[in-house]
Order: C-alpha cells, then structure tokens, then sequence
C-alpha cells in the first residue's frame, strides 16, 4: 500500500504519514509518493534532532556515572552538538545570523540542559530507563494482521512501580503566567502520535503503565529555565477510539493510492499552525497536471 512502507505482504502506517494524510492528501502525496521535501534548513526540526540526542546522553549519563552532573551535561552538550553539526549548523553562530538562528542556537541548548537537570534531577533519581529511542510495531485489526502501527518512543522508564512513556518536546511559544503557552500544552492531550505510544504501551504492559509524559522545554533567548511535564494516560475506552480514527484513516490512504486520487485540503491545509505549506508553490501544477514525476522541481529534493 506505501511503496517506502512495506515489507512482503505487511503493510506499515505511522503517525506522521497519517497526519500529512489529515492534513491533505495532496500534500501526502507530495511528500510520501514523490517523495519531495523542500531543499532548505529545517532549523526547527534540526534543533529538535539535536535536542533529543543531547536528551539520550543526558539520562543514560546520569544512570551510568551515579548522579555525576559534570560528566552529565558534558555527555549532553556533546551529543547535542555532534547531531547539529551533522545537519550542517555552526557550533558558534555567526552574529550576522543569530537573527535566523534565534532562539534556536548551541548557546541556549547548553543553558537549557543545565537547568533541565537541576529541574529534574528529582525525577532522574526515581526512574529507571527501560529503554531509549524504542522501535515498535504493534497490530491494528485482528481481521488484518499484516496491517501494522509503527514508531520509536523517546525513553520507557519504570517510575514509582510503574511503567511510563517519556516524550521529549520543544516549543518557543512563551506565555508570561504559565511559561509554555497552553494551546501548546492542551494540544498532547489529543494528540495522535501520543496516543499512538499509549496503546503500544497499555497493550504491552496493561495495568502496569501509567501513561506518556510529555517533557517540554521552551526554547526561548531569556527564559532558560521553563520545564513541564504534561501527562497523557488514557484508558482503554478512549484508546479504542484513537484505534477507531487510525483504522479509518488507514483505508482512506489505501483508496488514494489505489485510485491515484489525491485531492488538495484548501485552503484548510495551505495555512496551519506550522505555516504556509511546503508543497503551496507546486500544487496548481499538480491541477494542471503539469507535474512531472521524473524530474524534480527546482527548491525540492528527493
């Protein structure tokens, strides 16, 4: 069914094609079928990268050198750096583009995991790291067993005689009475890649889990020290509704690709909270049918 997405007779979906699907099925097409993505910096994405390997360093550091906060952030900073700079950032931003780079820099994200472990040192001594960067596939319908949900969580963890789920996230939208904006917050208790975790992890450990926590970090040029942790633990009944929205969504994909029907969402997909579409200058072509599927548009890359 996803050519990039099949192995045999099995057939994988994740969240992030499901959700560009949402979005627009024209633009899932773009990005899954032609397999396009935009030739320029994602700084955003880049950053949140690097983030997350410094996170990884961070908290098996802090398990295997028993609490020692020097070797910690050192371990840290050299993770973080080590995956900027392989996405092609500077490690010391030139002062001609902090404006482009701000707040998103190697300078905030070192101050930032300074005071991310003294906020959660607490916590760093109360869990025990099950796993890192998990891989997981995870049945959908009995009726389909070769129809597979898969993924990769942050950090499983044991806490307080539970199982959780850890989720690291980075946001820059502040807010001067609760420090991360709650239309950022409100959001991860219905969101789909979250409940995806949820329903792995509730399959797999029943009664035992005890739901994702969100860890959010606001990335930001003056306010370093702004942590939340937003838990999500659903129960069954709302799980099996997630499941519901996955299954339909699932068999909307197939009928695209098998009708090579991909209408465009507009102007509801053109503009979303996360700007104007990547895939916005190209799009009249596709209703033209001037697209050509051998050659790649000039400002995209395969």
């Amino acid at each position: 069914m996803l050519p990039d997405m099949q192995e045999k007779d099995l057939t994988f979906y994740d969240n992030s094609r499901l959700s560009e699907y949402k979005t627009c099925p024209r633009k899932y097409y773009f990005r899954y079928i032609l397999q396009l993505v935009p030739d320029r910096i994602a700084l955003a994405l880049d950053f949140g990268s690097a983030w997350h390997n410094g996170m990884d360093a961070l908290y098996l550091t802090w398990a295997s050198s028993g609490g020692n906060e020097e070797e910690t952030i050192q371990m840290a900073w050299n993770a973080f750096l080590e995956e900027w700079e392989s996405r092609g950032h500077p490690r010391k931003i030139p002062i001609n583009m902090e404006s482009m780079y701000l707040p998103r820099t190697p300078g905030v994200a070192r101050e930032l995991q300074v005071n991310y472990l003294k906020r959660w040192m607490s916590f760093l001594n109360e869990i025990e790291v099950i796993a890192v960067e998990l891989p997981f596939a995870v049945t959908l319908d009995p009726d389909r067993p070769n129809l597979f949900y898969v993924g990769r969580i942050d950090k499983t963890a044991r806490y307080a005689k539970k199982v959780i789920g850890i989720e690291h996230k980075t946001s820059i939208m502040y807010s001067v009475k609760d420090g991360i904006q709650t239309n950022v917050t409100d959001l991860f208790y219905n969101d789909s890649q979250v409940d995806g975790y949820n329903y792995y992890l509730w399959k797999k450990y029943k009664e035992e889990f005890a739901g994702i926590y969100v860890d959010l970090a606001l990335v930001h040029k003056t306010h370093d020290d702004v942590f939340k942790h937003v838990r999500v633990n659903k129960n069954p009944a709302s799980i099996q509704g997630w499941l519901s929205d996955v299954l339909y969504w699932t068999e909307k994909v197939g009928q695209s690709i098998y009708g090579n029907r991909w209408p465009k969402n507009a102007p509801g997909g053109c503009r979303t909270v996360f700007g104007r579409c990547n895939y916005f200058d190209i799009c009249p072509y596709y209703d033209a049918g001037g697209v050509n599927l051998d050659e790649v548009p000039t400002g995209y890359k395969r």
